[in-house]
């Protein structure tokens, strides 16, 4: 690492985009995504300094062609046989799919909290016993009550009794 790549494989080669020739000469951190090279380089200094064995993370890497390729990796020092690291060891996984589906999820978690606590209609969550998990402003707001007197209880405890005689499917 401190000379730059001097093996790799295939899997590196479509990983990245580049030959394992091209790489020569760089070294792992040349390829991660500006926000990473940093904390990059300060991970491998601390395994060539000995302060760490190794370090495992997901890193946001930069291909070739300037897509981003997301992968969880693990970076060891390999001894030299006298107490110091003759080179390192880095394995990649890519995770780039997984990755783009938890952005995703959150990113419709995001939208989904927006629109819970913003809706002018009084909406709930419920769990599987239909105890309400979750009120939103709106609720609150047209009960009179906050949260914390929803919370666990059922819709049928703020429905008038006789509504709920002539309609069974508050539960």
């Amino acid at each position: 690492e401190r000379n730059g790549f001097f093996a790799g494989n295939a899997a590196w080669e479509q990983m990245f985009g580049y030959t394992i020739g091209e790489m020569k000469g760089y070294r792992s951190t040349d390829f991660l995504s500006p926000d990473y090279t940093r904390r990059g380089r300060g991970a491998l200094d601390k395994i060539l300094s000995g302060e760490l064995a190794y370090e495992e993370n997901e890193w946001l890497y930069r291909r070739k062609d300037g897509s981003d390729v997301w992968a969880f990796g693990r970076v060891s020092g390999v001894s030299d046989g006298q107490g110091g690291v003759a080179y390192l060891l880095l394995m990649l996984e890519d995770i780039t799919e997984r990755k783009r589906a938890e952005l995703e999820i959150r990113d419709r978690e995001t939208r989904f909290r927006t629109l819970f606590q913003s809706a002018p209609q009084g909406i709930v969550l419920k769990d599987r016993n239909n105890l309400i998990i979750e009120a939103n402003p709106a609720l609150e707001s047209f009960l009179g009550r906050p949260s914390t007197e929803i919370v666990g209880r059922s819709i049928a405890d703020f429905v008038d009794p006789a509504q709920r005689r002539r309609q069974h499917h508050y539960a």
